[in-house]
């Protein structure tokens, strides 16, 4: 467990100051007055003044910022953010999802390097110019009325032996179950080897016709490719899982006008860090493709036209555009309050229901 929060800070803290690294450089290049780049958010430990700017670290490893000259509070300062050209504080604000989306590219450019775990059913439509290292099985989902309901596999779990023969591909796996009545599976999970001894049998609703152990399983090819080939395919992976974002964001909203319910699927700090514990147990790959996911995330709700993300405020600059002169701070400062309040309502909300999802309170008092 506490390598899991010791895991689930650096995830957190690498995506912020990443984030707040593209707006700090961008801010120096157009010529602000960067008053404090701060890691963690306050109050303060120490920090340190360079070149005018106060480098500061605080005491909750949970954020950071950028705190910009005129960009709170009217300034007729020409180094101060709200002198400064539209353009140039357009690309300050864009700066922190460029450099987000950024991060995600050079992770999953890593992972193809080193070996991207992809289903075995991608390998005919990718191009042959990878060799694969490795094939094995993983769990990808348990029936609810099967002979696994009552063990303690569970997704993502890698599938070592079967009946103590090593064993690799889907084919063979479907095989060996049909022709066995009894099935040892012998399974990593958490970097320790435990077996599981399950019975197949006919589920009607599922399949009539042969006797199953109630398990989804995946059969997953390593791939690894050279590291020109690697860069543009982590380029390529990451604007398809934003594509993949942006339609379940969509429907998210969707749901949430029309049903007024979000779906479970939807998580906080609290699973972030649930799922950083299961990747760390996975390997450096997995690790690389989770930070690399949640960066996305990061990048696409960040620019969100919402008060107080980088897309609201861009979205302040856009009215400017239009209007030919800016809204008042005043106003604009109070509706990104606003915006920050009601974010904070649904981080509660989102966070409490991840409590009871996963279980935290019983977990805390079984340490005890």
């Amino acid at each position: 467990m506490f390598l899991t929060i010791i895991g689930f800070i650096l995830i957190l803290q690498l995506l912020v100051f990443v984030h707040e690294l593209g707006h700090f450089l961008t801010a120096r290049r157009a010529g602000l007055n960067v008053e404090e780049f701060g890691f963690g958010l306050p109050p303060r430990i120490f920090g340190f003044v360079k070149n005018g700017v106060l480098y500061s670290l605080n005491w909750l490893p949970l954020g950071g910022f950028v705190r910009m000259k005129g960009e709170e509070s009217e300034s007729g300062d020409t180094d101060s953010f709200s002198q400064k050209p539209l353009l140039s504080r357009f690309i300050i604000l864009s700066a922190g999802v460029f450099m987000n989306f950024l991060l995600a590219v050079v992770c999953y450019s890593i992972v193809f390097m080193i070996g991207f775990p992809m289903n075995a059913e991608r390998l005919s439509t990718e191009p042959g110019n990878g060799s694969i290292t490795e094939r094995y099985l993983i769990v990808s989902g348990v029936l609810d009325d099967g002979p696994a309901k009552d063990s303690e596999l569970e997704v993502g779990d890698k599938i070592v032996r079967l009946n103590g023969a090593p064993i690799s591909t889907l084919s063979n796996a479907q095989a060996a179950i049909a022709e066995n009545a009894t099935i040892t599976l012998f399974v990593n999970k958490r970097g320790q080897e435990i077996s599981y001894v399950l019975e197949p049998r006919v589920i009607e609703d599922v399949d009539p016709d042969r006797p199953i152990l109630g398990l989804g399983l995946e059969e997953i090819a390593v791939v690894r490719y050279n590291p020109f080939v690697s860069v543009w395919k982590g380029l390529k992976e990451s604007l398809y899982i934003i594509g993949r974002i942006v339609v379940v964001l969509g429907t998210i909203l969707r749901d949430l006008v029309t049903t007024r319910t979000v779906t479970s699927d939807v998580g906080g700090p609290v699973a972030i860090a649930v799922f950083t514990g299961r990747v760390i147990d996975l390997g450096i790959s997995h690790v690389l493709q989770f930070i690399a996911v949640i960066s996305l995330n990061f990048t696409v709700i960040n620019f969100l036209p919402f008060p107080a993300l980088d897309g609201g405020r861009a979205l302040f600059l856009a009215i400017e555009k239009f209007r030919g002169k800016s809204v008042s701070q005043k106003i604009e400062g109070m509706t990104h309050q606003v915006g920050f309040m009601l974010l904070m309502l649904l981080f509660v909300l989102i966070t409490v229901r991840d409590v009871a999802r996963f279980e935290i309170v019983d977990w805390i008092k079984s340490l005890f």
